[in-house]
C-alpha cells in the first residue's frame, strides 16, 4: 500500500496531545493516525461479525467468569 497525503483540521488540543503522543511512543503523527483507522476498522469487522452471529456471540457474566477462570488456568 502506498501512503496518501492529505490534509485534515483537528481542535489545537488534540493536536498538542497527538504530537506529545507520538513523541512518547517514538512515532510520528501520521503513524498514530494510521494505527487509529487500524483499530476502528478492527472493531467495525468486529461489530459485523457480532451482528452476523447474533445470540449466538453474546456473553453473560457468568460466561466471563468461566473464560476467565480457563485462561488462568
Amino acid at each position: 500500500m502506498s501512503a496518501v497525503k492529505v490534509s485534515v483540521s483537528l481542535e489545537e488540543s488534540d493536536l498538542k496531545w497527538l504530537k506529545k503522543a507520538a513523541r512518547r511512543q517514538k512515532a510520528s503523527v501520521s503513524g498514530l493516525l494510521g494505527q487509529a483507522v487500524g483499530r476502528m476498522r478492527r472493531e467495525e469487522a468486529l461489530d459485523e461479525v457480532v451482528a452476523y452471529l447474533g445470540k449466538a456471540a453474546q456473553v453473560d457474566e457468568d460466561d466471563v467468569a468461566r473464560l476467565e477462570a480457563e485462561w488462568k488456568d
